[in-house]
């Protein structure tokens, strides 16, 4: 898939807002904002939900952290705070890829809050599976039991239940991977039955649950309790699906499993399951160490774009035009302002993501930096022009307000688009800067940009 299309849809729906005015900002806690509905629509919030009480679900963006997360809130049910201490005590200390991890519970006058992490792309099991309406791969229920499973096994293991191993709560990613979400729930709006009920009676449900889910998913049709619905979808299962499948399924759904004996029956898919995702991580990577590459060279223009004609006036106002800054200039000129023999602009990425490069790590390779008009050449190392970055950069931060200074960075003013650098074009002809372009007179207009040295 293209990770960069993949990306921008996640950041897409984790900005995604209600207007302003809009009075359902009140229905969240006032340190969260950016609120989204992610019920679907049309849905009465006034009936009894997938919880069995009215809830309305939101994504939020909370001002303490930055972070997206899920706002479920209950108006009907009171809960003892104890009882939501203790919940939240146990699911925030679970940690497992499989499950959707608890941030926190708030029990206020006007509800209950749980706040899980947020997935941008997630739906439910149910409406995948009814969505396609047909069965799925057999490697597909091969990997949905290997996640689902090993949540199971680490809730199981911390002692506890997870209690939401149904379609309803179970979602699906664009990544392929499925989660359990809605952990800690039950636990709070249930507290007095789930004290009367046996641990180890909820743990075999979820694991019971996990057979039928990977049943439904094989066939394509949700499965619950329907006796005869499950004798249909295991005649389904052995006539399409190989015998070490259907031994799996059938024994998740008839008889009692343990942790150990689960292990066992997925055993060699474990071991694919395991090889698949190794090389989905290599992938990542790889793509990793290319945005890698990008960030560095973000940060040296970031700082070029600090120090060149700089238009500050408590400080020198030809601070940007003498010294070691202009000869940064003139390394600006050449990195970007190149024309060919007739003086024509040429736009080489490839030569602009080399030079920067070869800034970056301070090569001892030397070049001819042109004035605009021609008259003077210096010669410089990256080496130099690497040592001359670095002191005017922090010479313009050791002069900035103090008081800003020990502040967090201001946020800078986008103009224009978002510049992409990569892996593109080659070296071209041989190029000089544009002695057409004459100088700009006296000090241009522009916005000076505060910036902290963190990650510069």
């Amino acid at each position: 898939p293209n990770l960069q299309e993949f990306y921008r849809r996640r950041t897409i729906e984790t900005l995604a807002q209600v207007d302003p005015n809009d009075p359902r900002l009140k229905e969240v806690p006032q340190e969260f904002h950016s609120i989204w509905p992610l019920d679907a629509e049309g849905t009465d919030h006034r009936a009894g939900g997938s919880f069995g009480h009215p809830s309305t679900l939101y994504k939020v963006i909370s001002s303490a952290d930055g972070k997206a997360y899920v706002c479920r809130r209950f108006d009907t049910v009171r809960s003892p705070t104890k009882v939501a201490m203790v919940a939240e005590q146990t699911w925030t200390a679970i940690r497992h890829a499989g499950i959707v991890a608890l941030k926190e519970i708030q029990v206020r006058p006007s509800g209950v809050f749980f706040l899980h992490a947020f997935h941008p792309g997630a739906r439910s099991l149910k409406s995948r599976i009814q969505g396609s309406r047909q069965g799925v791969q057999e490697a597909t229920v091969w990997s949905f039991l290997c996640q689902i499973g090993g949540a199971i096994r680490t809730a199981h293991l911390a002692g506890a239940a997870l209690r939401c191993v149904d379609a309803t709560h179970l979602i699906v990613t664009p990544d392929a991977r499925f989660r359990v979400s809605g952990v800690g729930i039950y636990d709070v709006i249930e507290f007095e039955s789930s004290a009367r009920k046996n641990l180890s009676d909820l743990q075999a449900v979820d694991i019971a649950s996990l057979g039928k889910l990977a049943l439904s998913l094989a066939v394509g049709a949700v499965i619950v309790d329907d006796v005869p619905a499950i004798r249909q979808g295991i005649e389904i299962l052995r006539h399409n699906f190989s015998a070490n499948l259907c031994r799996c399924i059938e024994a998740l759904i008839s008889r009692p499993v343990t942790l150990g004996e689960l292990g066992s029956l997925m055993a060699d898919s474990l071991m694919a399951e395991v090889g698949f995702w190794q090389s989905a991580c290599d992938a990542l990577d790889d793509n990793l160490s290319r945005e890698f590459e990008n960030g560095r060279m973000i940060r040296l223009l970031l700082k070029l774009g600090c120090i060149n004609e700089r238009p500050d006036q408590d400080m020198d106002v030809q601070w940007s035009e003498s010294g070691d800054r202009y000869t940064l200039k003139l390394f600006r000129d050449f990195l970007f302002h190149q024309v060919d023999e007739n003086m024509k602009p040429v736009v080489d990425f490839g030569h602009m993501v080399h030079s920067l490069n070869k800034l970056d790590v301070g090569e001892n390779e030397q070049i001819l930096l042109s004035t605009r008009d021609s008259r003077h050449i210096i010669v410089a190392s990256y080496a130099d022009l690497k040592q001359k970055l670095e002191s005017a950069f922090l010479d313009l931060y050791r002069n900035q307000n103090p008081v800003k200074q020990a502040a967090a960075p201001a946020p800078m003013r986008q103009r224009g688009g978002r510049p992409h650098l990569g892996r593109m074009g080659s070296r071209g002809p041989a190029m000089r800067p544009n002695p057409a372009v004459s100088p700009v007179p006296g000090v241009p207009g522009g916005m000076p940009v505060g910036m902290g040295m963190a990650g510069l």
